[in-house]
């Protein structure tokens, strides 16, 4: 999720905690719900960040540290200010931690709704876990959650808006949750016809919980399209025409070709034109077009030359 999603999550859980126990907690809870996108320090080029992003920060066995991190960053910003918690409240370090641990983890499980997922078990396991529940923004959310934080500001009651605002967070988790199993057999029932299924997927569109793209694999081939679920019908699949073995080769050896693919959990090869070769993932096909891909361009001889990210 955006980090402004991941920050007010960290302002209510501090919220929730009382104030007299856990000084600090609100400086605390917004830094561990942040900290795992330390990661970010992976955009020195396309590949590593593809490769980077979302990996060990972001694991089961990274929150303790993250949220170790975050503490130690407040204790160390405390010392520079002649403040030493440690001296005041000698059960201070450990009491933050537990509450940091809860802000770290709100982090990965957000992380974990919208498509691009984490892998939650690394170092043993390179697997992708994700719960394709909400797009990577989600204004609804903001809107949940800046009532949350703001509505104290009006009437009080911060701990007992905090609790609604996070309530209300899993309420619309559910309802998404539930109109995608609605969906789920309408659209499979709709787009395989006669066709041998092999693997279906749904993946949150933007802006709405109502519009979702549609990922098919059958024995004849893959297919993608979007479906907005108060529509009856869905529209027709998009299949993407293949693109020659050889220039399949080429673009995965590339360092980015190959830092993609490996990246994808449903890799497609199109092609851009005569002249490029773009390579993205099913998972990211907005209205007939692959967004966040890479594409890879072709000399007069038909080789690859250059590539570049694509959001």
């Amino acid at each position: 999720m955006d980090n402004l999603t991941h920050s007010l999550v960290g302002l209510l859980i501090a919220r929730i905690a009382p104030q007299r126990e856990f000084p600090q907690a609100a400086a605390i809870c917004v830094i561990a719900a942040n900290i795992p996108d330390l990661d970010i320090l992976t955009v020195v080029s396309p590949a590593v960040y593809l490769t980077y992003h979302r990996h060990l920060t972001h694991s089961l066995i990274a929150i303790p540290l993250m949220a170790a991190l975050a503490v130690v960053l407040i204790d160390t910003w405390n010392r520079l200010r002649g403040k030493r918690m440690g001296q005041e409240d000698p059960t201070w370090f450990a009491r933050s931690w537990g509450l940091a641990l809860l802000a770290a983890g709100s982090h990965v499980a957000l992380d974990m709704t919208n498509s691009y997922g984490v892998r939650l078990w690394l170092p043993f396991s390179n697997e992708w876990s994700t719960w394709d529940l909400f797009f990577v923004i989600d204004p609804i959310i903001w809107l949940i959650l800046a009532i949350a934080a703001l509505v104290p500001w009006v009437l009080g009651r911060k701990r007992l808006t905090a609790v609604c605002g996070l309530v209300m967070l899993v309420l619309y988790a559910s309802l998404t949750l539930r109109i995608k199993a609605d969906l789920a057999p309408r659209v499979v029932a709709s787009a395989v016809a006669d066709e041998s299924l092999v693997e279906w997927h749904l993946f949150p569109a933007p802006w709405t919980p109502w519009d979702w793209n549609f990922y098919l694999r059958t024995a004849l081939g893959e297919s993608s399209t979007q479906w907005d679920a108060s529509i009856s019908e869905p529209p027709a699949p998009m299949v993407f025409s293949p693109v020659e073995p050889e220039l399949v080769e080429q673009v995965l050896a590339m360092p980015l070709g190959r830092a993609y693919y490996d990246f994808a959990l449903y890799p497609v090869f199109v092609m851009d034109g005569d002249d490029a070769v773009r390579l993205g993932d099913y998972r990211f096909v907005r209205n007939g077009d692959l967004v966040f891909s890479c594409r890879f361009e072709l000399d007069a001889a038909g080789r690859v030359t250059n590539s570049a990210f694509v959001f």
